[in-house]
C-alpha cells in the first residue's frame, strides 16, 4: 500500500469541484460571517481542503498539532492567504484538467458533500463539539479518489461503478482494485502530506473493522454505511450504523432525516445555476483576478510590514540623543563579532572612547549645549570610523566603537581619525565657538590567539582609556601586542 500512497501524493493538483469553487471565489472575506461562510465552502471540496491543510502543516514547523478542519487552518494562516491557496488550487487543477474527467469526478464530489453532512448531523447528535471536525473529515475521505483520478483513471472508474454497492459490499469491492479501503487510503494519503494525526488516523480506522473509542473515525464509518440510502431514490430510513450509540440526543431516524434533508438542499443550492463552460470560465477569470488582486494586497502588506519592522529595530537599537547605536546594539554586536573574530582567526578592535572634562563643560554652559556637543562629537566619531564598524553611546559621555578585521596597526590609524575629529568638531552656541577632545583606549583580539572573554576584551580596552586619561587626556593608547613596547599617541 505504501507504494500506491506514495503514487497517490505525487498528485499535488487535485480537480477542485467547480460549484464549491464558484462559492468560495464569491466569498468575500472583510467580515466574519463571510469568512465563516467561506471556511464551510472549502470544507466540501477535498481538493481545496486538501490544499489548506497542507499549507498549515508546512507552516506549522513550530507547532506540535496542526490544524484538523479547514475553519481551523484559515483561522491560523489568515483569510487572505487562505484564499490565495483556495484559487491557486482551482486555477492549478484547471490547468492539469483533462477531458472527460468532470461527470465521473462529479459522484466523489457528491459523495464528499453527502458524507460531511451526515458525518456532522451524527456528531451533532452525540458529540457537538467535534461536529466542524466530522465534517471536514467526511468530505475529505473521497481525497484519495480525487487523487486516483490523476494517477489512474481507469482505477478510478472501476470505484465509481460501486457506489450503489452497501457498504460491505464496496469495500470488498475496493480491495479488490485498490488491495485497501479507499477510507484507510484516504487516512494514509492526508499522512503523507504531513496532517495532522487525529485527523488522518480518524479516516484510516473508519477504513478498518474496529472504530470503538475513536469518536471522529466512528461518524465517518457511520455515515459511509448510510450513504447508499442518502444518495439512492428509496426514501426509506436505512438500518441504524453499528457505531451509531443509543443515547444520542436525537435517534437516528430522525439524524439520518435531518441530514438528507440539509444535503438535499445543499446540492440544490451548489446547483442553482448551471456549470457551463462560460460559466466555468468567467469563475476562472474572476478567480485570476482574485489572486492577483490578493497577492499584490499581501505583498504591499508585507512591504510595509517589513518596513514597520525595521524602523522599530532601528528604533530600540538607537541612541535617541546622538543618533548612534545604543548599548543593547553594543552588546550584541560585540558578542558576535568576538565570537566570528575566534572562529574564523582575525583581529578584532574595541576602541573606548571618553570625551574630555564633559562635567565641567556641563557645568559652564548648561545641559542644552552638552546635548548638542554629544550629538556633534557622536557624528564625528562615526565619520571618522569605516563603513563596518560599529559606532555606540555606550554611556553617558562615553562612546565604543567595534572594528572588524581591524589589527594594531588599523586601531591606531582609526584611534587618530577618531581623536582628530572630535578635536576639530565646533559646536556654535549663543555666540561662542565650543570644542571638546577625546581620550581614547583600544584592545585588539586575535582569532589565533584565544584565551579571554568578551567581558575581559572591555577591561583591557578600559585600562587602556584610563591609561590615556591619566596621561594628560586628548590622545589614544591602544593595547599593544605582546612583543610591542607600549605606544602612547599625543595631541599635535
Amino acid at each position: 500500500m505504501e507504494a500506491f500512497v506514495e503514487r497517490l501524493s505525487s498528485a499535488a493538483a487535485l480537480p477542485s469541484f467547480p460549484p464549491v469553487a464558484r462559492k468560495a471565489v464569491t466569498c468575500a472575506d472583510s467580515d466574519e460571517a463571510a469568512i465563516l461562510e467561506f471556511c464551510d465552502w472549502t470544507a466540501l471540496d477535498p481538493a481545496i481542503a486538501c490544499a489548506l491543510l497542507r499549507f498549515d502543516a508546512a507552516r506549522k514547523a513550530e507547532r506540535s498539532v496542526g490544524a484538523a478542519t479547514t475553519r481551523e487552518a484559515v483561522m491560523r494562516i489568515g483569510p487572505r492567504a487562505a484564499r490565495v491557496v483556495a484559487l491557486s488550487a482551482l486555477l492549478v487543477a484547471d490547468e492539469h484538467a483533462e477531458p472527460g474527467q468532470a461527470p465521473p469526478l462529479a459522484g466523489v464530489w457528491r459523495r464528499a458533500v453527502a458524507r460531511a453532512v451526515l458525518a456532522r448531523r451524527i456528531a451533532q447528535a452525540t458529540e457537538p463539539r467535534r461536529a466542524t471536525e466530522a465534517y471536514a473529515a467526511g468530505a475529505l475521505a473521497e481525497c484519495a479518489r480525487v487523487a486516483l483520478w490523476r494517477v489512474d483513471p481507469d482505477a478510478a472508474r472501476k470505484l465509481a461503478s460501486l457506489d450503489a454497492l452497501p457498504c460491505d459490499e464496496r469495500r470488498r469491492g475496493e480491495r479488490g482494485i485498490l488491495n485497501a479501503p479507499v477510507l484507510k487510503l484516504s487516512g494514509a494519503l492526508l499522512r503523507a502530506w504531513k496532517a495532522p494525526r487525529r485527523l488522518w488516523a480518524a479516516l484510516a480506522a473508519a477504513g478498518g473493522a474496529n472504530v470503538e473509542g475513536n469518536g471522529l473515525a466512528s461518524f465517518v464509518s457511520s455515515a459511509e454505511s448510510a450513504l447508499p440510502s442518502m444518495l439512492g431514490r428509496d426514501l426509506s430510513i436505512p438500518d441504524p450504523p453499528v457505531e451509531f450509540p443509543a443515547n444520542a440526543s436525537e435517534g437516528w431516524g430522525a439524524v439520518f432525516s435531518r441530514a438528507r434533508a440539509e444535503f438535499d438542499a445543499l446540492w440544490t443550492r451548489l446547483h442553482e445555476e448551471d456549470c457551463t463552460p462560460d460559466l466555468h470560465r468567467d469563475t476562472l477569470s474572476r478567480a485570476r483576478q482574485n489572486l492577483t488582486d490578493l497577492s499584490l494586497a499581501t505583498q504591499l502588506e508585507n512591504r510595509l510590514l517589513k518596513t514597520r519592522q525595521e524602523e522599530l529595530l532601528r528604533r530600540v537599537t538607537t541612541d535617541a540623543l546622538t543618533g548612534v547605536k545604543n548599548r543593547l546594539a553594543f552588546d550584541e554586536r560585540l558578542e558576535e563579532e568576538f565570537e566570528r573574530a575566534h572562529r574564523a582567526g582575525k583581529p578584532m578592535a574595541l576602541l573606548l572612547c571618553d570625551l574630555d572634562g564633559f562635567k565641567p563643560f556641563n557645568d559652564r554652559f548648561g545641559h542644552l549645549a552638552g546635548d548638542q556637543m554629544l550629538r556633534t562629537a557622536a557624528q564625528a566619531m562615526a565619520h571618522a570610523a569605516r563603513r563596518i564598524d560599529l559606532v555606540a553611546r555606550y554611556g553617558g559621555e562615553e562612546f565604543a566603537i567595534i572594528a572588524p578585521h581591524c589589527g594594531h596597526d588599523g586601531a591606531r590609524s582609526l584611534a587618530e581619525r577618531v581623536r582628530r575629529a572630535v578635536e576639530e568638531t565646533i559646536v556654535e552656541w549663543r555666540g561662542q565657538s565650543l570644542r571638546v577632545t577625546v581620550s581614547i583606549g583600544g584592545a585588539v583580539t586575535r582569532g589565533d590567539r584565544p584565551g579571554r572573554s568578551a567581558m575581559e576584551f572591555i577591561a583591557a580596552a578600559d585600562r587602556m582609556l584610563y591609561t590615556a586619561k591619566a596621561a594628560g587626556r586628548n590622545r589614544w593608547f591602544i593595547e599593544p601586542e605582546p612583543a610591542e613596547r607600549p605606544v602612547i599617541a599625543e595631541a599635535g
